[in-house]
């Protein structure tokens, strides 16, 4: 594996420090984001603060509009305005969790870490339902160089409100490059973590992570923790690292996933088997557009293939993909087709090999009853692909196709059943 969990006795050490500073930056500009929304909940009965401000005179107001203040310019938390109506809200009302929140957010600004950190606590004391204030707890752990802390922290505040998910999910996804980040996620993930498995999904679809990463902080987890997403991420997830080409990551992670369906990514067959959703790309996958398409399904045979169509699609389109893991070596592909009607489209089988950060076609060389390629030992993952199309159009039509064979070929030119 790429990584491996932190052991929680492990010492600190200064070269931790850059995951601990992004965190703490994560906790501060978390605020910052949400400071209009969701600040008051814990200081005003009603939902307009700047109505509070003109109606009363009360501390609570004004703590709550300094707030605002300074999530529009962090430097106001330094002000000692906000600390006078702070500290009259709390002689008000002791257990007023968000004025000590807000002194808390003074001291740090202050940089009065240990008084930020006890005031803080006593917050925490009367509510952990104050996301601000676990925000600041996270932020404080993490200047400390306490990951786990800072971790349990934030996914509180992630767990208390889902207002607040979107904007910290979107400033955590940089973090995903750091080795230490991901070793301490990895210690979160878990189905009854539900912050984690959302955090995960969203990455997958961010153009900003390396969804290899994701695949490293998944498999740096418990797998018993682990496997019972394989429904919420393992298809998407699957299917990125698929798209990257990583065929040994790929292995893992279906290994892990789905322990009991060993050799599906060496069974080339159109089958129910090889064609389950859950699979993701590891299956055969129909790619259904407004010129062409394809439905996977049983056959007026009885036999399980596609029915592919096409009208007159103009670009070269796949209908049908999915990923195998096939060895090296010579192999020839068969099928039997049936058109439903008129057929002027072509539909042509298509296999895809990765290298220098892409995948290219191999040569697929056709005869009357089979079409033939090599994959080489450098090829260890292959895209196959039913496309259709052409620059020109093809004309339109609907075929159907079952009975898929894909064969190895022995250097004697001897045909031997291959082990799909």
């Amino acid at each position: 594996m790429a990584t491996t969990r932190a052991d929680p006795g492990q010492p600190k050490t200064k070269g931790r420090r850059p995951v601990f500073a992004a965190l703490a930056a994560v906790a501060a500009l978390a605020f910052s984001f949400h400071a209009f929304t969701i600040v008051f909940d814990a200081l005003f009965a009603s939902r307009n603060p700047a109505l509070a401000a003109r109606v009363t005179d009360s501390a609570e107001a004004k703590v709550g509009l300094w707030q605002i203040a300074s999530a529009r310019e962090a430097d106001n938390f330094a002000r000692g305005e906000i600390r006078n109506f702070a500290v009259s809200a709390v002689l008000g009302d002791p257990l007023n969790a968000g004025a000590l929140r807000a002194l808390g957010y003074h001291e740090d600004h202050l940089g009065n870490y240990d008084e930020a950190r006890r005031l803080a606590r006593l917050a925490q004391d009367i509510t952990r339902r104050d996301e601000l204030n676990q925000l600041l707890l996270a932020r404080l752990s993490a200047r400390d160089g306490d990951v786990g802390a800072a971790m349990q922290h934030l996914g509180t505040a992630l767990t208390t409100s889902r207002r607040a998910r979107e904007e910290i999910f979107a400033l955590m996804f940089p973090l995903l490059r750091n080795a230490e980040f991901q070793d301490a996620l990895a210690n979160q993930i878990s189905a009854d973590n539900d912050w984690s498995v959302a955090f995960l999904d969203r990455a997958l679809a961010s153009p900003e992570v390396d969804q290899k990463d994701i695949g490293r902080i998944v498999l740096s987890g418990r797998p018993e923790d682990i496997r019972p997403l394989a429904d919420a991420i393992g298809p998407n997830l699957l299917s990125a690292v698929a798209r990257r080409g990583d065929a040994e990551m790929v292995g893992s992670l279906f290994a892990l996933f789905m322990p009991d369906r060993e050799g599906v990514l060496e069974d080339a067959s159109l089958s129910a088997r090889t064609a389950q959703p859950g699979l993701g790309w590891l299956g055969w996958s129909p790619a259904i557009g407004t010129a062409s398409g394809a439905e996977l399904g049983k056959t007026d045979t009885g036999d399980f293939g596609v029915l592919a169509w096409s009208n007159d699609a103009q670009e070269r389109t796949a209908v049908l993909r999915r990923v195998l893991q096939l060895p090296d070596g010579r192999y020839a592909l068969t099928d039997r087709r049936e058109p439903t009607g008129s057929l002027q489209a072509r539909f042509d089988w298509i296999i895809q090999c990765h290298g220098a950060g892409k995948w290219n076609a191999l040569p697929m060389e056709e005869t009357n009853d089979e079409t033939r390629f090599t994959i080489d030992a450098d090829c260890p993952m292959q895209i196959i692909e039913l496309q259709t199309g052409s620059a020109r159009g093809n004309g339109g039509g609907e075929v159907v196709i079952d009975n898929l064979a894909i064969r190895r070929i022995n250097p004697a030119g001897e045909d031997r059943q291959s082990p799909t």
